[in-house]
């Protein structure tokens, strides 16, 4: 099972999950962060003014050993945290700009023998644009250019940046196809192509075979649903100038490492307010992998359960 999971098939697209940006087509926006894509069902309506769109969330990863090939490291734990909020701004009638914020943070209870830093941290703003093409297709080109560390000793050698340029198509109000390319200067495969589909097959039931989040949704009742899938986290980021003299290794030092894993769970979903929604979940981590990709090193996680809460706001 570990050999099927760790090979490139897995590895390219989760490397790529932080790079390829929602693409909505909505009457409510509910954008989650670093999303590939993510669509309603409801046919686009453009607002006539500025309206905004806010994630945040936070999850705690249990304790498992780490291993660096056949040499065990010892446990890690981990919790994430990331925000993001994004305005949408009218500039013409099928024109609306995007500008933003975005930030995340993986911090890792490493042990003093690994190789995996202490913290993983991501901070950009979000500059692009949703162009309507017709009343079947949309484009969004999005670009994040910002810090991408483990914010230990910033400087210009942390500025990187993230991009996309996609588009979804709407067949009808239930199905809807979105192909997208991003891309990622701190990945190993700096760019990648991505199809998904959204399809509410029943009155009740929705497939959203979207990448970084694939998930099958069940609606239980107005407002609350539940869902089961399973989703790929992480990025590219630069350690400190410091970190491989620190660990007993200056190769180290200033060197591009790739943070990646795999959840697969279920979870709830509630709508507190017309713009507030709620959702918790937990499940099972089954892979989890740093690779410092230039230096032909990494280390691979045990599996491990997780549990995740968090907010969406459109307004």
């Amino acid at each position: 099972m570990r050999q099927a999971l760790d090979n490139r098939a897995l590895k390219i697209p989760a490397l790529l999950a932080g790079l390829l940006l929602p693409l909505c087509l909505q009457a409510e926006t509910q954008t989650t962060t670093k999303d590939w894509m993510k669509i309603d069902t409801a046919p686009r309506q453009e607002a006539s003014g500025v309206s905004y769109e806010s994630k945040a969330d936070y999850s705690y990863v249990g304790g498992a050993s780490f291993a660096q090939g056949k040499r065990e490291i010892g446990t890690v734990d981990e919790q994430t945290s990331s925000f993001n909020f994004v305005a949408s701004i009218p500039a013409t009638k099928n024109l609306r700009w995007r500008l933003g914020i975005d930030w995340e943070r993986f911090s890792f209870g490493t042990p003093g023998n690994s190789h995996l830093p202490n913290t993983l941290q991501s901070l950009a703003f979000v500059v692009g644009a949703d162009v309507s093409l017709s009343d079947k297709w949309i484009m969004r080109m999005e670009l994040q250019p910002g810090l991408y560390s483990d914010f230990e000793d910033i400087s210009a050698e942390d500025f990187s940046a993230q991009a996309v340029i996609g588009a979804s198509y709407l067949v009808n109000s239930k199905l809807q196809w979105v192909f997208g390319v991003g891309l990622g200067f701190y990945q190993e495969i700096p760019a990648f192509p991505a199809v998904g589909v959204r399809w509410q097959f029943a009155d009740d039931w929705t497939l959203n075979a979207i990448l970084p989040k694939p998930r099958l949704e069940y609606k239980i009742m107005n407002g609350l649903n539940a869902y089961a899938g399973a989703e790929l986290k992480g990025g590219g980021y630069r350690v400190s100038k410091d970190f491989g003299s620190a660990n007993g290794d200056g190769r180290f030092n200033s060197a591009v490492v790739e943070y990646m894993e795999l959840r697969t769970g279920v979870g709830i979903s509630y709508q507190i307010l017309p713009a507030l929604t709620a959702e918790l979940e937990g499940g099972y981590v089954p892979y989890r992998r740093e690779d410092f990709y230039r230096l032909h090193t990494h280390e691979i996680g045990q599996p491990a359960p997780y549990v995740q809460a968090g907010l969406k706001a459109s307004f």
